[in-house]
């Protein structure tokens, strides 16, 4: 399955940043912390923005379900590789995050939001991620 950006989810997961650093800015935190943990935030999130509109080389651009918990990965730049799907996958009406275990054991989670996939598929999906959970 081919993922299409998402500009809602940027912009969600941009709000969900601006909203952290408005609570970080209440807190009693000595300067030097809060401004260090904001750069964070504010780093995490153009990094969390750019993944969803697929605008890095290593954003996952294909999900391919194999039999059981197998599924390949495909990245930006072409590369494609193999893992297997881990029980810390969400399978909700509107989202899927597709956590997955590479082969070299690298921890991977993919967010699948509406509008990145046809709505066909990405019901698919979730009924395949259940189904397939369930039965193991």
């Amino acid at each position: 399955m081919r993922l299409q950006s998402s500009a809602a989810g940027a912009v969600a997961v941009a709000m969900l940043h601006v909203a952290s650093l408005a609570v970080l800015g209440t807190c009693s935190l000595p300067l030097p912390v809060a401004v260090a943990i904001g750069v964070v935030l504010v780093a995490h999130g153009i990094y969390a923005a750019r993944r969803l509109l697929l605008r890095t080389p290593a954003a996952i651009v294909g999900v391919d379900l194999g039999p059981g918990p197998a599924c390949r990965l495909e990245t930006q730049s072409g590369s494609r590789f193999n893992g297997r799907i881990t029980d810390s996958t969400v399978v909700t009406g509107s989202l899927v995050v597709v956590s997955v275990r590479s082969d070299g054991g690298t921890r991977i989670r993919v967010p699948v939001l509406p509008g990145m996939a046809s709505p066909g598929r990405l019901r698919e999906l979730r009924v395949r991620l259940r189904w397939d959970r369930t039965s193991n």
